[in-house]
């Protein structure tokens, strides 16, 4: 595909753009499913865990696009955003993994 646009006469940094907005939207669309998948189908605590993780992902994500982007204000936001984006994984993480071995 990346051979495609580049004979096509794409330059390497709209190939490259391309492929992070691919990742990004494919990376929200399937967490935002699995998300939904596991807060209908899953435990309780498991799901508040997930939706906690989920509310943390937009803080994290947009740092993440603005320093991609070269934004100093989000560069240093990053730090603040990922904090508690981390917890919250580890927080789901330890949920997901009681409630695996309780069934």
């Amino acid at each position: 595909m990346f051979a495609l646009l580049r004979a096509v006469g794409a330059r390497g940094r709209q190939v490259r753009s391309a492929v992070i907005a691919e990742a990004a939207v494919l990376g929200l669309v399937g967490g935002t499913v699995g998300t939904a998948a596991g807060v209908a189908l899953g435990p309780p605590e498991a799901a508040a865990a997930a939706l906690a993780l989920q509310r943390t992902t937009g803080t994290f994500y947009r740092c993440v696009k603005g320093a991609m982007e070269g934004d100093s204000e989000a560069q240093q936001e990053f730090g603040s955003a990922f904090s508690p984006f981390w917890k919250a994984l580890e927080d789901f993480i330890d949920a997901a993994r009681a409630a695996h071995q309780e069934g």
